[in-house]
């Protein structure tokens, strides 16, 4: 199989939209990435996680084949530095809504298997304690992408 067709099935490109995944407690919606730069090896993915039942649940982990290593990180204010720190979970509250943004909590891909190309998606699993396994389709988008509903403004 060419490389081109590897990144082509890696990226999941093909003639679908990304709709919101839900399992009978979990909605996860507005999944997208980051591009990748050149050669670089990482990248993020950002989403909004519903919980609708009245019991917390926890993110556990990630599974994805763009990447060797998904895991969950957040970005601390050690002494004014800000830095990013692996985290085992991520709770999400019951009845409430948790949100996977740039500068704060958010999924890592570290050692991607191919570029990650505005425009195109990709596939991964989230692992809930209670909702078990949730499949998402992630769109990649710009390197700057804040989010879905980011709004700048600007004064002059």
């Amino acid at each position: 199989m060419s490389a081109f067709f590897r990144i082509l099935i890696l990226t999941g490109i093909g003639a679908f939209v990304a709709a919101p995944a839900l399992s009978s407690s979990i909605t996860i919606e507005k999944a997208f990435a980051r591009t990748s730069i050149g050669t670089a090896r990482n990248s993020a993915a950002f989403m909004s996680i519903t919980n609708h039942s009245d019991k917390e649940d926890r993110l556990l982990a990630v599974k994805t084949k763009i990447a060797s290593k998904p895991s969950l990180h957040n970005h601390i204010n050690d002494n004014g530095i800000m830095k990013m720190r692996r985290v085992e979970y991520v709770t999400i509250a019951g009845s409430d809504r948790f949100e996977l943004k740039p500068g704060g909590f958010h999924v890592m891909l570290m050692g991607l298997k191919a570029p990650l190309i505005e425009g195109n998606q990709f596939n991964m699993t989230l692992i809930f304690k209670n909702a078990g396994e949730i499949s998402v389709s992630v769109k990649i988008k710009k390197l700057g992408a804040m989010s879905h509903n980011h709004k700048k403004k600007h004064t002059h």
